[in-house]
């Protein structure tokens, strides 16, 4: 486990940028440390958020451990740090 610890990039996403887009496929697992990330997803061309994340959050956990495509848009809402 410190191994893998001792293997973690610096990351960091700014203000309103999308991290995953729907169907992505996600390569990653993302853990933010500090920040907000809005979740939602997109019909007839308009994108609605409706779930936000605050702090120590894990994204792309899910989409990496079973293989599948991401159903959903990732937005940070705030400027956002981690690995």
């Amino acid at each position: 486990m410190l191994i893998l610890l001792q293997n973690l990039e610096p990351r960091q996403e700014f203000e309103n940028n999308i991290i995953f887009e729907e169907l992505d496929e996600v390569n990653e697992i993302i853990f933010f440390v500090k920040g907000t990330v809005d979740i939602g997803f997109e019909i007839n061309h308009k994108k609605h958020y409706v779930l936000r994340l605050c702090k120590n959050i894990a994204v792309g956990a899910y989409n990496m451990s079973m293989g599948r495509r991401t159903k959903f848009i990732y937005l940070a809402k705030t400027y956002c740090s981690g690995y």
